[in-house]
């Protein structure tokens, strides 16, 4: 005995709608991708629906439809009686959490949204419930044995789940050929939207207007917009990583190959993008990145072309796999970032066009790391960190007065949001000035995190080279953590502080199986990020990668070849001038190099100054401009209006004249 859910939507009637004598009623029910209709009715002011529509359904995927919120779509289309053409009247979403099992049937008036008929407001009588299906028929189990097997392995391979813990999508069960795939949407640029309102209809502009769209059941909406004209709009990218094998995958998005972008009024639909993503679809193993990108059309109901057009970007890739280095990267012997932080203090971008180019051996050295996932933090143990110091102690000994050039690696790979209800756009920002360095080091461009889920921080990788005694960085790292400060953006505000998160730099030295002769002590971990408001309060996590390499003495012992001949006073000469040497941030370039530094700043304030001053100035002569030009506009109108008075009042003095020459001459 096999037992399955039926989904039982029941659609009873509706009310408040016009008599239309030459058109029927019918209405399309969308759930899962699957389509439902009922029979045509007679369009009049009370249609009788009276009809039961029913999906069939399993628990498991029952239950992950409720995980998810998958709606049930209701549209109600006008039929002509003549050509059979449909007219699209209005739609209503219904809510999957609403259904009970064995729930009595009692239904529940819905009003239609986007209706044809607002100043009516037609509604419709629905009950949705879930009944068991007992199949007892065994000749029609084996008739339809072949059927469901096709349709569970789909569900099965094709079915998505939000696995919270890793911070991805899983399509199918896990399996050791699922790969991480990174998908991102972006819309930003149209033209023409001012084309898409109807002259006739009561859409106020200051309920403002946005693109919504659904991805993985997520819904996204970009910023609300109020000026139609421009073609810049705010700019809206969403991510999604997803566990899938390659096969799965393509099936998926060959079954899912539309993506429908709704161009919004408050609650209201003015027209509609569909974007396929039959591109993305060239490479059944996806070994590259794959992307579509153009202006597609923006489609309303009552038209199938229009001249309004919206930008949108589609691009998949694979997730970068990293793994550990087996020798150490050859990395240049000047203290320097190799990547330096593309934002000052003041959040302006800086120009780094004429910074030195990276070669292939300053690349990241620890970008072969595997990712790790997520993992609940370990709370250090000072005990056992003691212990784990003590192979250093040699090492410590022989050379704490010693300065080495060590290179500082900090890759924030990826930020959770476990607190907030709202979309986030964050930034991370953090300074330590023992390497060499106050500018900030912040993360850009800002990402949207939504609560529950985990996003890749872009360009988070920086790396630090200095030089400094083995004693001193083993005590700056114990004392001085590195905290990493989460900004949220907002778009004409300023930049709201939301979160901290304490990283302790020491556990790089706390590798008990690595020494820094061998190559770099790399330490991924997963740091807490607390409130900025209450710092017991923790609203996500960090992951985070640290890494340190020693490349030895700053300056090697010189070897003197000397012969049998030489006499003491060239030892003592070396070693005077061995002595004498100074340490590096005592030396004159290094105090060049920080002098700088200073009058960089200086001259990037001074900029800004200036123009902000050109910008106010030409401000008020434009203001002046518009003064100037109203007044003209003014005075024009004054004249015209004068020389219309003049005209009419001669107008009515001839109109009499020429009634009373009339009325005396029939007189």
């Amino acid at each position: 005995m096999e037992e399955n859910i039926l989904l039982v939507l029941s659609i009873i009637e509706g009310r408040h709608f016009p008599k239309r004598p030459h058109h029927k009623l019918v209405i399309e029910a969308k759930f899962d991708g699957e389509f439902l209709t009922t029979d045509l009715i007679k369009h009049n002011d009370n249609p009788q629906f009276n009809t039961e529509l029913a999906w069939e359904i399993d628990k498991k995927l029952l239950h992950q439809h409720k995980l998810q919120r998958t709606p049930i779509k209701l549209q109600v289309y006008a039929v002509e009686s003549t050509n059979l053409s449909k007219e699209l009247i209005g739609y209503c979403v219904l809510d999957i959490r609403s259904a009970q099992l064995d729930g009595k049937k009692k239904g529940e008036w819905v009003s239609l949204l986007n209706s044809k008929y607002q100043s009516l407001k037609p509604e419709i009588k629905t009950s949705l419930i879930l009944e068991i299906d007992q199949v007892k028929n065994d000749d029609e189990q084996k008739n339809t044995k072949k059927v469901k097997s096709i349709l569970s392995s789909q569900n099965d391979s094709l079915g998505v789940v939000l696995d919270q813990e890793n911070g991805y999508y899983l399509i199918g069960q896990q399996c050791n050929e699922c790969k991480i795939f990174v998908l991102s949407v972006s819309i930003g640029g149209a033209k023409n939207l001012i084309k898409l309102l109807n002259p006739t209809s009561n859409i106020s502009s200051e309920n403002g207007y946005y693109f919504y769209y659904s991805l993985f059941g997520n819904d996204v909406t970009n910023e609300t917009f109020y000026d139609l004209l421009s073609t810049s709009i705010p700019t809206e990218r969403a991510t999604v990583r997803i566990c899938a094998t390659s096969e799965r995958l393509f099936n998926y998005l060959k079954r899912k190959n539309l993506l429908e972008i709704f161009f919004c009024s408050g609650e209201n639909y003015l027209g509609k993008t569909t974007v396929s993503l039959d591109s993305l679809l060239v490479d059944k193993n996806f070994s590259s990145s794959l992307s579509l990108e153009g202006m597609f059309p923006i489609l309303t109901m009552s038209s199938s072309s229009s001249d309004a057009m919206l930008g949108v970007s589609v691009v998949l890739k694979r997730e970068e796999v990293i793994q550990e280095p087996n020798v150490s990267p050859v990395v240049p012997t000047q203290a320097h970032k190799i990547r330096p932080a593309p934002y000052d203090a003041n959040n302006q971008k800086l120009d780094f066009s004429s910074a030195p180019k990276m070669d292939e051996s300053q690349k990241d050295p620890y970008k072969e790391i595997p990712l790790t996932p997520p993992q609940k933090p370990e709370k250090p143990h000072i005990k056992h960190s003691v212990a784990q110091m003590q192979h250093y102690q040699n090492h410590q000994n022989k050379s704490s007065e010693e300065n080495h050039h060590y290179s500082f690696s900090i890759d924030l790979r990826s930020l959770s949001n476990d607190s907030y209800q709202f979309p986030l756009n964050v930034v991370c920002r953090y300074v330590y000035s023992f390497f060499g360095s106050s500018s900030p080091v912040i993360t850009h461009p800002p990402i949207i995190v939504n609560r529950g889920s985990e996003v890749l921080l872009p360009n988070s990788f920086c790396k630090f080279e200095f030089a400094s005694s083995f004693q001193l960085l083993q005590t700056t790292f114990n004392r001085v953590p590195l905290l990493v400060e989460i900004w949220h953006k907002e778009v004409n505000m300023k930049d709201i502080f939301i979160g901290l998160a304490q990283i302790r730099l020491a556990d790089v030295l706390l590798n008990e199986n690595t020494n820094l002769k061998n190559g770099p002590s790399i330490k991924s971990s997963r740091v807490p990020v607390v409130s900025a408001d209450d710092p017991a309060k923790k609203i996500g996590s960090i992951h985070v990668v640290i890494g340190l390499e020693d490349h030895g003495k700053v300056l090697t012992k010189i070897q003197v070849h000397s012969s049998a001949s030489q006499t003491d006073s060239v030892d003592n000469t070396v070693s005077e001038h061995v002595n004498s040497i100074e340490p590096p941030r005592k030396t004159q370039e290094y105090q060049v190099a920080i002098a700088l530094e200073m009058w960089k700043h200086q001259q990037e304030e001074l900029f800004k100054e200036q123009l902000q001053k050109k910008e106010n100035e030409r401000m008020k002569v434009l203001a002046e401009e518009w003064k100037i030009r109203d007044m003209e506009r003014e005075m024009i109108l004054n004249k015209k209006l004068d020389e219309y008075r003049t005209l009419e009042s001669k107008l009515k003095t001839v109109n009499f004249i020429s009634f009373l020459v009339f009325f005396f001459h029939f007189k």
